[in-house]
């Protein structure tokens, strides 16, 4: 089988969570069948990471955007009604370069990460996949309720946008891939669309308990360049870390801290950005705490502290993708003083905290294997390519 693939970012290096799903989705499909990956991209790419990638894929093919055509084409874009992130990844020549591409190695599948580049597939004739991952809709709109005066209009705006055009462009594709079930009730799908689940899982060889100097007593773990966890961070550091006293070490960790965050940054308070091992940041903590209000999908760094070893504290929000037990696995809190009061039980209470940090490694090892999760969606390809074929599968 071969099977064409589109993607709006290279899939390395692991710092966000589409390129994180991407890798492992490649790696592990690269044992089975013949994969051909399309990028379109504004980023500079490192050659040593694209030869982390280069061993998955029969062929690849790297389209660079220069920004003065982004900003025509999301303007163009956006006065015909598409979401500013369509227009600023499509462009009528690369679409040409694309269509010749693809035409060349006659793929049995079209398989598109992402609602950014539908677009390039809207026209293919044969099976086409794609993987939606969150219900950007809905998570456009709930980012709108924490941004700024004129960042809260155009997250509506936005957010209008991407709804028309993924209800618009469900029929360009036979099957359409979600994380969560939550994310399935977000997104709004009109009835007769098919949607499969497809979580994330998590390198069980690469995070497992390693032995560290627990320097601090709470942190969180994130790309900081994404709004819910800047605002995930500054909810740690203004309404939990006064209810916990000035003995508490706290750090929080990730790419691209904007200046809001490093402010607040002091001797209690610590601040890092990228780290080469992210690990050291997930081991250095005794408690993972992660207010996230605002997001959708499935957070991988709860998956990644837990599968590390440190007990979570999390809100309902996020644990409805995640389905861990409060009180066996996860500890659940909505406001301040519960998360305060949940932290405080886990550094006081021996017993609770080794419970919960075995219940997690469990629930984790159980639940969340790439393996697992990636061979349904080879699965998924292979219902469709017989139903192409005209072959029953008797698989649903």
């Amino acid at each position: 089988m071969k099977i064409v693939i589109f993607s709006s970012r290279f899939p390395f290096p692991l710092e966000k969570g589409d390129k994180l799903r991407l890798y492992h989705q490649l790696r592990l499909l690269s044992q089975h069948v013949k994969l051909y990956l399309v990028v379109i991209t504004d980023e500079k790419l490192s050659p040593s990471h694209i030869e982390k990638v280069h061993p998955f894929l029969t062929d690849l093919l790297i389209l660079k955007i220069k920004r003065p055509s982004q900003i025509f084409n999301a303007i163009a874009g956006a006065m015909r009604g598409l979401p500013f992130q369509v227009g600023w990844y499509y462009n009528r020549k690369i679409q040409k370069s694309i269509d010749q591409w693809v035409h060349s190695i006659q793929p049995d599948m079209i398989y598109c990460q992402l609602f950014r580049v539908a677009l390039y597939c809207k026209n293919f004739s044969g099976k086409s996949v794609i993987d939606y991952m969150d219900a950007f809709g809905q998570g456009m709109k709930l980012r709108g309720k924490i941004a700024g005066f004129l960042l809260h209009w155009l997250y509506r705006w936005e957010s209008r946008r991407i709804k028309i055009f993924e209800m618009q462009s469900y029929e360009w594709f036979q099957r359409h891939i979600l994380i969560s079930e939550r994310d399935i009730c977000l997104i709004g799908k009109p009835p007769e669309a098919s949607f499969s689940i497809i979580p994330n899982g998590v390198d069980h060889h690469f995070f497992k308990p390693i032995e560290s100097e627990k320097k601090y007593h709470i942190g969180f773990v994130g790309n900081l360049g994404y709004l819910p966890n800047v605002e995930a961070a500054k909810y740690i550091i203004e309404k939990i870390v006064p209810l916990l006293g000035d003995n508490m070490k706290v750090c929080i960790s990730g790419a691209r801290p904007g200046k809001q965050l490093t402010l607040l940054a002091n001797e209690q308070i610590h601040i890092k950005g990228w780290m080469e091992d992210i690990r050291d940041a997930y081991a250095s903590l005794k408690v993972f705490v992660a207010p996230v209000f605002y997001g959708t999908g499935l957070q991988n760094k709860i998956l990644e502290a837990m599968a590390m070893g440190i007990p979570c504290v999390t809100t309902s929000a996020v644990n409805e993708s995640v389905k861990g037990t409060h009180e066996k696995n996860i500890l659940i809190a909505d406001t301040p003083e519960l998360f305060t009061a949940a932290i405080e039980r886990l550094l006081k209470d021996e017993n609770l905290y080794d419970h919960i940090r075995r219940n997690g490694l469990t629930f984790v090892a159980s639940n969340f294997l790439w393996s697992n999760h990636v061979n349904e969606l080879l699965k998924l390809f292979i219902i469709e390519l017989d139903q192409l074929n005209g072959n029953d599968s008797n698989q649903n």
